[in-house]
Formats: structure tokens, sequence, C-alpha cells
């Protein structure tokens, strides 16, 4: 076996692939708009709710 091969190859793959920054910055993206709609779809159904009737249930 010759000894240039870096663990990559040893492992049994031949190549790697590149990936671009943009793929990171639009699954961050991704993910800030799903909290951000979890929180306000929350936040409406809070502010929607009768006090009177969430104290009464403790």
């Amino acid at each position: 076996m010759n000894r240039k091969h870096t663990s990559f190859q040893q492992a049994g793959v031949a190549f790697r692939t590149t990936m671009e920054p943009l793929v990171f910055l639009g699954a961050g993206l991704v993910v800030l708009l799903i909290a951000t709609f979890t929180v306000s779809f929350r936040a409406i159904l809070a502010a929607q709710t009768d006090p009177v009737r969430a104290l009464r249930c403790e």
C-alpha cells in the first residue's frame, strides 16, 4: 500500500466536494424564518387568550 494516501482515501472515498458559503447562509435564513414564524404564531395566540380563563385554571 502506498503511504501517500490520505485518511480520506483510505476510507474508500476518492474525492471531496466543496460547499459554497451560500448554502450555510440559506440554511440559516430558513431556520430564522421558521423560528420567527413559530414565535409570532405563539405570541398571537397568547395575546388572544382571555387572562381570566388562564388564571382560573391555575
